[in-house]
């Protein structure tokens, strides 16, 4: 299946155990956004020019997992984790070419992020986080980025280990 919007391409409202695969994503303002969702996977999509984040994961949202997709060309974050949305897994995923943070966490917890690319996200990192706790970061490649991994203010009990 192949989208092309210019509000999200894919919205998940309030909804568990769905799962988005295969798709491809381009020209729309966020790729694929995840609202107070739960057990929720994202996988194997292409994301392409967006006008803000590829993926968005907000309100809530627990125990989805984002992997091996790929989100180039977006003008903000490449993946965006906000508003207390708690234990995610994000993982094997490419994110080049993004206008900002590669995967970007704020005021969220327990996400465990490993084994994703970062490529000519020439103005952001490769992860980023702020008031976030307990999260996992390791096994991950950032190159050609303004900075590798950037854990900024109100964060406690990060492990960051193994990233290239």
């Amino acid at each position: 299946m192949e989208l092309s919007t210019f509000f999200e391409g894919i919205k998940i409202v309030g909804q568990s155990g769905i799962t988005i695969q295969n798709v491809k994503i381009y020209t729309a303002k966020v790729g694929i956004l995840l609202q107070s969702t739960t057990n929720c996977i994202i996988t194997n999509n292409t994301i392409s020019r967006c006008s803000a984040d590829g993926i968005r994961i907000k309100e809530d949202s627990i125990h989805n997992t984002i992997k091996l997709n790929t989100i180039t060309e977006c003008e903000d974050e490449g993946i965006y984790v906000i508003d207390g949305s708690d234990n995610n897994v994000i993982h094997e995923n490419r994110i080049y070419k993004v206008g900002n943070t590669g995967i970007d966490i704020e005021g969220c917890g327990n996400q465990i992020i490993y084994g994703n690319i970062f490529t000519n996200n020439k103005d952001g990192e490769g992860v980023e986080a702020s008031g976030s706790n307990n999260n996992h970061i390791f096994l991950n490649i950032v190159t050609d980025s303004m900075a590798g991994i950037q854990i900024k203010e109100d964060c406690s009990n990060n492990l960051i280990y193994k990233n290239i």
